[in-house]
């Protein structure tokens, strides 16, 4: 590809994304032809992943669960892996954007710049761990040229052609990065992998040493929880309820989680204030987090992400922050610079379209320990409250940053 190919190809790249951003249009569907090759020829990463993605493996890489394709290499990760998935995640990709008040890189576009500044001593590499359909992957390499850009995922299904300096590759996480270690990335990206990963406090010292000195990494992870409008924990009635016992298996911990995990306490846990509720969309939330928990995701680790990496000799400048999605445009009665900012009501609707999209994903999930009528009727009575739109409820959202030693 020439140059004038590779202008016109970022430029197409550029133009679907910026589609995706300004006008939340649906995605196109994930076809074969969004799939790129990333054999030994042109490829970013120092050692293969897993598996490379090819058309032929994409195809191996799903299984189908009442209804949906979830990924076939992990059995933590329970989530779909489908076109309808996928649309979901692209929505998302805008919503992140909205919430960081138009930023993709969490209102550190800035430091982004400066770490990804073009120098003639190395190629620049950024790693997107859990990429998914490669909305961030994409971004990345299309607002930084000169940058390779690779996504590695369980299963990775770009609906978008990438351009050129960026790959895909077929990866669990939960097998080790050493494929990667070395003075490799100048930035690792990572959202929202807590329920796909068993040992998360491992995978921030994996990627320390996939890290160039200097390098950045970017950990944003969801809590699993519901907040009230000041910011209070909503606990339902089900918080501390450990799930029903499978065949051949222990009842799941209860989520008394907030509050730790891996034998050790969230640094913010004794901060944290709390009151009872009975409303729909915590007692789901609830719900959700114990399955998820006993499928050996980490569901703690936003809270501890900060702790880890403080605690951790390759990291320095550990810096947290918190982005705060209302769920629904509620009118705010307590109001702060974030509730007045103009992004304010459309990541209200965004934000609840999104639960009521993952609720739908979380079924075969949430099938393993509960009828389908009775997953039904959780998921109708909290959809319900979401459309009233009369409960003030925040979703959070931990972004946690450092830099390589």
């Amino acid at each position: 590809m020439n140059s004038e190919q590779q202008d016109g190809h970022m430029s197409d790249t550029a133009s679907t994304l910026s589609r995706l951003i300004d006008d939340n249009e649906t995605m196109p569907s994930m076809t074969n032809d969004g799939c790129t090759d990333t054999g030994t020829e042109g490829r970013v990463s120092p050692a293969p992943s897993l598996y490379s993605l090819t058309p032929s493996l994409r195809d191996q890489s799903f299984r189908h669960v009442h209804g949906r394709s979830l990924n076939a290499h992990s059995d933590v990760y329970s989530l779909p892996a489908d076109e309808e998935e996928a649309q979901r995640l692209y929505r998302q990709h805008r919503l992140f954007y909205l919430l960081a008040r138009d930023d993709h890189y969490y209102g550190m576009t800035n430091l982004v710049r400066e770490v990804l500044a073009p120098t003639e001593e190395r190629q620049r590499m950024v790693l997107d761990l859990g990429c998914g359909p490669g909305a961030w992957t994409i971004q990345c390499a299309t607002d930084f040229p000169h940058v390779e850009v690779l996504g590695v995922d369980l299963a990775p299904t770009s609906a978008i052609s990438p351009p050129p300096n960026c790959r895909f590759e077929i990866d669990d996480l939960n097998l080790g990065l050493e494929h990667f270690f070395g003075p490799t990335f100048d930035i690792i990206h990572a959202r929202l992998l807590n329920s796909g990963v068993k040992d998360y406090a491992g995978l921030v010292d994996q990627v320390s040493r996939c890290l160039r000195p200097g390098g950045l990494v970017i950990f944003a992870e969801f809590d699993f929880r519901i907040w009230a409008e000041d910011h209070r924990l909503l606990i339902p009635a089900n918080f501390y309820t450990p799930l029903p016992s499978q065949a051949g298996t222990q009842p799941s911990p209860s989520p008394a989680a907030g509050l730790g995990s891996s034998g050790r306490t969230s640094a913010n846990a004794s901060k944290v204030s709390t009151v009872l509720t009975k409303w729909a969309v915590p007692t789901w939330m609830a719900t959700m987090s114990k399955c998820v928990r006993a499928k050996g995701g980490n569901i703690d680790a936003a809270a501890l992400l900060k702790t880890w990496l403080r605690e951790h000799p390759n990291y320095e400048d550990v810096r947290p922050s918190d982005l705060w999605a209302p769920l629904g445009p509620w009118k705010a009665t307590q109001p702060n610079d974030w509730t007045q900012h103009p992004n304010f009501p459309i990541t209200g609707e965004m934000s609840r379209d999104n639960l009521v999209n993952l609720m739908r994903g979380a079924r075969p999930l949430l099938y393993g320990w509960f009828s389908p009528e009775q997953v039904a009727a959780s998921e109708e009575a909290a959809v319900k409250e979401l459309e009233a739109e009369t409960n003030q409820m925040y979703i959070r959202v931990q972004v946690t940053t450092g830099r390589r030693k």
